[in-house]
């Protein structure tokens, strides 16, 4: 376990730990854990069809016409990815981090990108 100061973590709203990364394997593999860690986007396929399959269908009932009264397809092909799309981000699972600070009713705390050498 990485060390971890509660003090530290409150002050500066952000995850303080640490490990040194000397190698590019070893720095792409930790790039694709935080990557993994924060988006927490894996979806099963059932979900991926079930929001496409409700994406069509709600198109099916109200699809967009044209100024003629024409069915547009264009339009309907772009609004069934936003919806899906949409239905897909309702149904990401939520990181411990969000959820914390949902229930806590704490906003988001962005910082610079402006970070300080670190000579290990």
């Amino acid at each position: 376990l990485n060390g971890h100061n509660p003090t530290t973590t409150l002050c500066l709203g952000c995850n303080t730990d640490l490990k040194q990364t000397a190698s590019g394997p070893v720095a792409m593999a930790m790039v694709e854990y935080m990557l993994n860690y924060t988006v927490k986007l894996q979806l099963d396929t059932s979900i991926v069809f079930s929001s496409l399959c409700a994406s069509i269908q709600t198109l099916k009932i109200d699809p967009p016409k044209d100024a003629d009264g024409e069915i547009d397809r264009a339009e309907m092909s772009r609004l069934m990815m936003v919806k899906a799309t949409n239905k897909l981000v309702g149904k990401r699972e939520l990181t411990g981090q969000q959820t914390a600070s949902q229930l806590l009713g704490r906003k988001n705390n962005y910082t610079s990108d402006e970070y300080k050498e670190y000579w290990w």
